[in-house]
């Protein structure tokens, strides 16, 4: 998974003003649960994907490709099954917008998530 050490795998932390940290915390090689998981904890699920699958000399496992779209389409059959409307589909730009305005105490405390991160990591 991709994001600063110390800060939360699951929810939007403030790192400083006006600057939100958001984990990658779902990648290729993710199984579904893990989605299942970071969601039932109420956490954000932020998927890695590269546009590229091939780049001379490497192979991104999470690259865009015929089979990583069919594995996401999948998985976001199964959450709109499991979870319906209770989902929110956004952007990081729609979690950005309002920056300015949140507080800090409106972000979940670290200490409350830090025993589930274990749990979906």
């Amino acid at each position: 998974m991709s994001g600063l050490r110390g800060v939360s795998m699951l929810f939007p932390e403030r790192i400083a003003p006006n600057l939100l940290h958001i984990s990658t915390n779902f990648q290729a090689t993710s199984a579904p649960e893990r989605a299942f998981d970071i969601l039932d904890a109420g956490g954000i699920l932020s998927i890695k994907a590269h546009i590229t699958k091939n780049v001379p000399g490497y192979t991104h496992l999470d690259g865009v490709d015929d089979l990583y779209m069919n594995y996401l389409d999948r998985l976001f059959d199964d959450i709109e099954q499991r979870y319906g409307d209770a989902i929110d589909w956004t952007t990081l730009g729609r979690l950005a917008t309002p920056l300015s305005t949140w507080s800090p105490t409106l972000l979940p405390e670290r200490t409350a998530t830090q025993a589930i991160g274990y749990r979906a990591a």
